[in-house]
């Protein structure tokens, strides 16, 4: 299985990046053509290229810092064109985000298996919220370089053990931190995290623009409240020590779900690991990697979690 993806560059370039693609041993140009949409005088090249993996991907991130393209005063461009017309440059997004774009984009992996029941609204009925906080600080979290560090469960009738941080977009701190995971809207992801993850939901809010939260009652139905435009900014999900408050950034945002921009490591029990991946297999969504027990996915929402048993 093959993926495919253009790599726009400049034309004077387009012996050096066909080099740099034909040292990944399994990938190669197939066509060489003028770029389309930027202009009858543009100065740049498509190639097309063919790959069985994409480790293509980081020896084409080497040639581009090589060449020193990454610098903020380059005015070298080097963009990679998606099947469905998006595009994004190099400079843009690293490495793992370049892949998980061309994963998500290609049909053949991506909607494969059919995805049984994904068009059907489900509705949510959470259990009875407490009450909620009345301040929220927002602060970015810093992306983490290292390797995972687990944190202690404090709920022991959870089914996941510990909670690592690879790489986040943010943190909220609302009694406890929640890690920030931006979506179209609330009932989806609601629904998907509880399903897959085993996340209740513990309440839902308003958000000002001074940061102030408001709870909101325990009969709010999301169909309700997207029809009277008084849906909800926050949902609060939370299994033992995993905590992630969903942010509704409204069904007119453009969210780069093919892109990870969170990613969580989580030492879950065995059977939760097992029914988890039935869930990943059998909904189609995007499987990383598999080393058996352990594995990485992707989820709908642009959110990869690395999923391993804890040791008997």
């Amino acid at each position: 299985m093959a993926y495919r993806f253009l790599l726009e560059v400049p034309r004077t370039m387009v012996g050096d990046a066909n080099a740099a693609i034909g040292m990944a041993g399994n990938a190669q140009v197939l066509v060489a053509r003028p770029s389309h949409g930027l202009g009858i005088d543009d100065e740049y090249q498509d190639l097309s290229v063919a790959a069985l993996d994409l480790r293509v991907i980081p020896i084409l991130y080497d040639w581009y810092r090589d060449i020193q393209a990454d610098r903020p005063e380059s005015r070298t461009a080097v963009t990679i064109v998606l099947h469905d017309g998006r595009r994004f440059g190099l400079q843009n997004a690293d490495p793992e985000q370049a892949i998980a774009a061309i994963r998500r984009d290609q049909p053949w992996v991506e909607r494969s298996i059919p995805k049984i029941g994904e068009h059907e609204r489900d509705r949510f009925v959470p259990g009875r919220a407490p009450a909620a906080t009345t301040a929220m600080a927002a602060a970015p979290a810093a992306r983490a370089t290292a390797v995972a560090v687990p944190v202690g469960d404090t709920d022991p009738a959870s089914r996941i053990a510990a909670v690592g941080v690879v790489r986040s977009e943010g943190t909220l701190r609302d009694d406890g931190a929640y890690r920030l995971v931006r979506v179209m809207d609330l009932a989806k992801p609601e629904r998907f995290y509880h399903d897959i993850l085993g996340m209740e939901l513990v309440r839902r809010a308003m958000l000002a623009p001074d940061g102030t939260v408001t709870p909101i009652d325990d009969d709010y139905d999301h169909d309700t409240a997207a029809q009277t435009n008084t849906e909800a900014d926050l949902a609060f999900l939370v299994h033992g020590p995993l905590k992630i408050v969903l942010q509704r950034a409204g069904r007119a945002a453009v969210m780069p779900y093919e892109m990870i921009v969170n990613e969580f490591a989580l030492q879950v029990e065995p059977a939760l690991a097992r029914e988890i991946k039935a869930q990943v297999l059998i909904r189609g969504y995007t499987l990383l990697e598999d080393e058996g027990n352990s594995f990485t996915f992707r989820d709908p929402f642009g959110v990869a979690w690395e999923i391993a048993p804890v040791a008997a």
